[in-house]
């Protein structure tokens, strides 16, 4: 059994990422400065909002990354109404830092999440394996933040402020706000060249040195999935 779909698959090159945290207070100053050093991207769209998916024991897939992902013009308020019908990025990044996406409707989304058994990832991106799991995996949160890009050379440098946190019941759409992070969020992502056997470093050093000249330091191994996680349990134990 397959699902119908003509949507184009991207394949974004393949990179590597950096994270840091930064003072909300210093958010500001941060922008007015990168803005000096570095192009800006600007976008009309700069709000993101990313879906995170687990089974109802708030397990995961371990090879891989499943999310889903949107650009909107306004921020959302305390609640966050999902819809069927909406395009959703759908994302999938595995161990070795290979990114593919597809624009597809949340529908389509919860119908190989929800039933990985039947339908599977390749379903959507012919080359990836099957799913670690056969257990149903929703949307048990999501973040909300606004963006701000850069650009250097083969770098790309975003901020995130405004990070807001959702938390959803099992097997609801209808999520609520379950709080927001007082830091903002720097990554920055070094593209890397298929054919180079060896890049260049001296560019992202000397962005990673600027980064903490303006107080920025260096994020724990998936601590925001972590926070994520923590204010989740919280958000299910108070709606028991």
């Amino acid at each position: 059994m397959t699902i119908e779909h003509n949507n184009l698959i991207e394949h974004l090159p393949q990179r590597h990422e950096t994270r840091f945290e930064l003072p909300i207070h210093l958010a500001a100053k941060a922008i007015e400065l990168l803005s000096l050093r570095y192009t800006e991207q600007p976008h009309d769209a700069e709000w993101t909002q990313t879906l995170y998916f687990a089974d109802r024991y708030l397990n995961v897939p371990s090879d891989k990354v499943v999310r889903a992902r949107k650009y909107t013009k306004s921020p959302l308020g305390d609640t966050l109404n999902l819809s069927l019908e909406d395009d959703w990025l759908f994302e999938l990044k595995d161990e070795s830092g290979h990114k593919s996406r597809k624009n597809i409707s949340l529908e389509e989304i919860l119908l190989t999440t929800s039933y990985p058994e039947i339908y599977t990832l390749a379903d959507h991106f012919p080359h990836t394996s099957a799913l670690d799991t056969t257990k149903p995996f929703l949307p048990i949160a999501a973040t909300q933040s606004r963006r701000k890009h850069f650009i250097v050379e083969n770098v790309r440098i975003t901020l995130d402020q405004d990070l807001d946190y959702y938390g959803f019941d099992w097997g609801n759409l209808s999520g609520k706000k379950i709080g927001q992070k007082q830091l903002a969020k720097v990554e920055t992502k070094e593209f890397i060249a298929p054919s180079a056997d060896t890049n260049d470093d001296t560019n992202l050093t000397n962005i990673h040195e600027f980064l903490a000249s303006l107080g920025a330091e260096p994020m724990a191994d998936k601590a925001q999935e972590k926070e994520l996680r923590k204010l989740y349990g919280e958000f299910l134990k108070n709606h028991e």
